[in-house]
């Protein structure tokens, strides 16, 4: 995925942050044509950019079809034959790749990576190819880091920048294997491996041992700016104002992403989950095995898919995002077919591979449950307005991501960092729902204060308030100055103008930093929190900063 910045969506927070499910769709009528059905999700992309859809069944492609355009500047129509980059979807791909040369004995996944990438930095603990396959490596986000070091939005950066970038790296977001991280740093990581342990390029060894043998013709793995693909399709996004704009995929990042590939090419893959064509089904049934933490806890991440279920079938699945291309697979391996998706727009409607699913595959999906009454529409009651206001604050989730509680009459609003407001109704004097998807409990003490609230959503998450904090002319002054970063070799310049904390950079635009508690100020998506770090003088001596897939990254206060 190639957006330098990522952040958390208020309230329809999922613990597992990476690929996005496919959307719940309601079922089809046995009588509905799904072809027909296919034609009516994708009419709107018959005038702009669009894409194509292809459903496989018994290894066989038993519907594709191509809507909108592929190139707008030449009128080039969409077809099942146009080449799209399918974005993450290749991570599958170079997790293969590993499974292959495991089974050849030339690498194991519990190796530790510094013996096949030496440059990678000593961390003090070990990381394994394992941790890697699973996104539980600890490594920051190479999209992340690279925002923080100055690449903007349609900035080229080719695998060997980003390398300079992770050889740099002095610490970890968190000891390997403890938590889950989707990274796609460690599938950067893997492709090199890979051409290491082969003594071959990636993109070579996937041509002659996964491509060529699947007869996919038509696939390629971008390796230079600028490269030439036959019959490939621009990517856009909407225009201000209205029609469209190109966006360029300027990375050549490796393993992460960078395959270009047809419908029918992916099918060709597809089809080898059932008929282990390629690696035989030691290797299938490796790609299925999960990512496990050190707590014990399975993930539902695999060898670069998602194994889960879907109203009964077991899946695998994954998305993808590229610049403007969007991409969707999800295989049932007990029917032998599933549903792709490709895209050339970055709007392209996320649900539709779902209602594609439903349309081909719903009679061989168990009912949808029918959702509880209770669950729908929680009883509504009136709470006073005093009991409201004690509840107006800012409650602090994790560090950089806060929910803002407001009162506007009788009606409590909230809103999370960087999201939109909603309003919470009352089941009680202390809990409130944002409809079926979540609701909050907030904590009174015996002195009236609230000092937490319980976020009731994929489990409980407690949130402490934070108090407001406004600094003092003295201590804004004090922070003025140079930060460098030793890792990414970056300085950011802090100034206070008009009474106001402005961050400077040489290839950002300049931006404000906001306090929301002591010593910790909030900026743009891309930089996210900063947290001062201070001497036992009190005399601020560096800042740490956060933006997601990057945690504590320490800029030090330069002298002077």
């Amino acid at each position: 995925m190639k957006n330098p910045a990522h952040c958390l969506a208020l309230l329809t927070i999922v613990l597992l942050l990476g690929p996005p499910a496919l959307s719940a769709a309601a079922p089809q009528s046995p009588s509905h044509d799904p072809a027909a059905r296919v034609d009516e999700l994708m009419a709107k992309y018959d005038d702009g950019p669009g894409g194509v859809v292809a459903v496989v069944r018994g290894g066989e492609v038993v519907f594709a079809k191509a809507y909108g355009i592929a190139n707008i500047e030449h009128g080039v129509p969409m077809s099942r034959e146009t080449v799209l980059d399918v974005g993450s979807v290749a991570k599958q791909f170079t997790a293969f790749a590993i499974v292959l040369l495991t089974q050849e004995g030339k690498l194991s996944l519990d190796d530790d990576i510094r013996k096949h990438l030496p440059e990678i930095p000593d961390f003090g603990t070990m990381i394994t190819v394992r941790h890697l396959v699973h996104h539980m490596s600890g490594l920051r986000e190479i999209y992340n880091s690279s925002a923080l070091a100055g690449w903007k939005a349609g900035d080229g950066i080719s695998q060997g920048a980003a390398i300079h970038l992770i050889a740099r790296m002095r610490e970890l977001n968190f000891e390997p294997g403890s938590e889950y991280m989707y990274c796609n740093t460690g599938y950067m990581l893997l492709s090199d491996i890979v051409a290491r342990v082969s003594g071959i390029p990636f993109h070579e060894f996937m041509a002659e041992n996964v491509f060529g043998p699947l007869g996919m013709k038509n696939t390629t793995i971008m390796t230079s700016f600028g490269q030439s693909i036959p019959n490939a399709a621009e990517s856009y996004g909407p225009a201000d104002g209205g029609g469209f704009v190109r966006i360029f995929d300027n990375s050549t990042i490796q393993g992460a992403g960078g395959i270009y590939t047809t419908v029918d090419d992916l099918a060709a893959w597809m089809s080898n989950y059932g008929e282990a064509t390629v690696g035989g089904m030691s290797a299938i049934e490796q790609m299925q095995q999960h990512g496990v933490l050190t707590s014990g806890r399975t993930l539902p991440y695999a060898f670069g898919i998602n194994v889960g279920e879907r109203r009964g079938q077991r899946t695998f699945s994954h998305g993808g995002s590229s610049a403007g291309y969007r991409s969707s697979f999800t295989y049932f391996p007990d029917l032998e077919g599933g549903v792709i998706t490709l895209s050339n727009f970055a709007r392209f409607d996320g649900s539709i591979a779902g209602q594609v699913i439903e349309a081909f595959f719903g009679d061989h999906l168990e009912p949808m449950p029918e959702r509880p009454q209770a669950a729908d529409a929680p009883p509504e009651v009136d709470v006073d307005e005093v009991i409201l206001e004690a509840y107006v604050g800012d409650y602090e989730l994790r560090p950089g991501f806060v929910l803002s509680f407001t009162r506007e009459g009788s009606t409590l609003r909230g809103q999370a960092t960087g999201q939109g407001r909603n309003v919470f109704t009352a089941s009680s004097d202390s809990t409130f729902h944002l409809g079926s998807i979540a609701s909050v409990t907030f904590h009174r003490a015996a002195d009236g204060t609230v000092p937490s609230v319980t976020l009731h959503q994929n489990g409980d998450r407690v949130a402490n308030r934070i108090e407001p904090w406004v600094p003092s002319a003295a201590e804004l002054a004090a922070l003025q100055g140079k930060y460098f970063s030793p890792e990414l070799e970056t300085i950011y310049t802090l100034v206070v103008e008009d009474g106001k904390l402005i961050a400077k950079h040489r290839r950002h635009s300049d931006f404000e930093l906001t306090p929301t508690e002591q010593d910790v100020y909030e900026g743009p998506s891309f930089f996210g929190s900063a947290r001062i770090e201070r001497n036992d003088a009190g005399e601020p001596t560096g800042m740490r900063v956060s933006n997601g897939r990057v945690r504590n990254l320490l800029f030090e206060k330069q002298r002077g």
